[in-house]
């Protein structure tokens, strides 16, 4: 497929208590606070680690699913515009 996974989106209380959490576990420079939830840039195959990271840290997780890229990205990647990509 070629929109693909991203990386995860996480919906979470407390928000900041998960964000603090996850950008310990893999690094500040791969988790975005938005709309509420966080992404982060990790395989999806990793969900499962980063339910269960969260869970023990206290936080309660009430979404978890892969985060897509959208067609934008899929289309500069495509036509090799780096100036978009990313």
């Amino acid at each position: 497929e070629l929109r693909g996974a991203a990386g995860l989106r996480v919906v979470a209380t407390p928000v900041d208590g998960a964000a603090e959490r996850v950008r310990a576990l893999v690094g500040a420079d791969k988790v975005t606070v938005h709309d509420g939830g966080l992404d982060i840039a990790v395989p999806p195959d990793r969900a499962a680690w980063v339910n269960a990271e969260l869970v023990d840290a206290g936080v309660a997780v009430s979404e978890l699913r892969p985060l897509e890229r959208d067609l934008e990205q899929v289309f500069f990647e495509l036509t090799g515009d780096p100036s978009h990509v990313g």
